[in-house]
């Protein structure tokens, strides 16, 4: 490729159009229903999914313009783990690979299209393009539509989970990010982003599948709300368009009727089901939190009245204090010197072999 062709690929303006309509709501769901059942059938359990909702506030949204540069540089960041030693110039890599992928623009704005060899490429090549422009696409999305500018790999925020309010999955599916906009407030969007080449039935059955993914993710009470979206692009000779669906977050009659309760009462939380918790005082159950771990502290350096005075005041019942089995001298002078830093929450780990055994 001259560099002149590179470079008028690489900084020509594009658009790509955007779809949120109740069509395609509606097909989605339909879809999801038919799998449900087929899962009825052979008498097996449905997976979980959320019901495909449209996002009133892109109804008639125009197309988004952009340079190649600007979804190639989306790709590099979002695919590169952050805490790589030079991520900032390993997040680069896309625009060298992909640059040739892009058709040459024949007037600006002109609608992003891959040229015709993308089509000539192996399954997995073809499958990885279109999975990579999928997150690129997304993220770009996201990033002009929602206003976000911050994210994180899920399995990075799974491994870190009190960073990012206590974050857990459940089941085996997982969603591909967390993007938020780096304000006080501002939500958690759990984004599982699609690519493809093909057809609109296929975008369709992503967005269908995506349903299944974005549910597994719950995260305790905090500052940020959390909103979840499917995104998949799709990339064809006559353009590209990029559908987005909004699954609410459901709410049963049980959990609705607990939640109801729970907002009179003086509680700082409240199970609402198996895994959702409803904390109406973030703050004061944040405070009851780190008592409990103070609680724990304590124990560890031999400190039970201290502890159980402490679980006492956050309303859990303290459990009965250990006695020694076999008492030496090194479990003397431990238990010694942890009495005598009662004050300073310490505890020591190597106690000679120490045995305990309950009452």
């Amino acid at each position: 490729m001259p560099f002149a062709r590179l470079r008028q690929v690489l900084q020509g303006q594009f658009t790509i159009s955007i779809s949120s309509d109740q069509a395609i709501a509606d097909e989605v769901q339909r879809r999801s229903a038919a799998r449900a059942q087929t899962f009825i059938r052979k008498g097996k359990q449905p997976p979980q999914a959320k019901q495909a909702q449209t996002i009133a506030r892109l109804a008639n949204t125009q197309p988004i313009p952009f340079r190649a540069i600007d979804v190639l540089r989306k790709i590099g960041e979002l695919t590169t783990p952050q805490w790589a030693n030079m991520a900032r110039l390993s997040s680069s890599w896309a625009a060298r690979r992909y640059f040739w992928a892009i058709a040459q623009p024949q007037r600006t704005p002109a609608r992003f299209r891959l040229n015709s060899e993308c089509r000539d490429l192996d399954f997995h090549q073809k499958t990885l393009m279109s999975d990579e422009f999928g997150v690129g696409f997304a993220g770009l999305a996201m990033e002009r539509l929602f206003n976000t500018n911050a994210w994180v790999d899920t399995s990075v925020a799974l491994a870190d989970r009190e960073r990012y309010q206590d974050v857990r999955r459940r089941g085996r599916t997982q969603p591909d990010y967390l993007m938020w906009r780096d304000e006080p407030g501002e939500p958690y969007y759990v984004v599982e982003c699609k690519g493809s080449q093909s057809q609109r039935n296929v975008s369709l059955d992503q967005l269908r599948c995506g349903l299944e993914q974005v549910p597994s993710l719950r995260f305790a009470g905090g500052t940020r709300g959390v909103e979840r979206i499917v995104i998949a692009t799709l990339m064809q000779a006559s353009g590209t368009t990029v559908f987005i669906i909004d699954p609410p977050n459901e709410e049963t009659p049980e959990e609705r009727e607990r939640r109801l309760k729970a907002e009179k009462s003086e509680r700082i939380s409240e199970k609402l089901s198996d895994d959702v918790w409803f904390i109406p005082r973030p703050q004061e159950f944040e405070l009851k939190v780190w008592d409990a771990q103070r609680a724990q502290l304590l124990k560890w350096a031999g400190q039970y009245r201290s502890a159980a005075e402490v679980e006492t005041s956050i309303e859990i019942a303290p459990r009965e204090r250990p006695v020694l089995d076999r008492i030496g001298p090194s479990q003397i002078l431990c238990l010694m010197i942890s009495h005598s830093m009662d004050s300073g929450l310490r505890y020591f780990q190597n106690c000679g072999g120490l045995r305990l055994a309950s009452l």
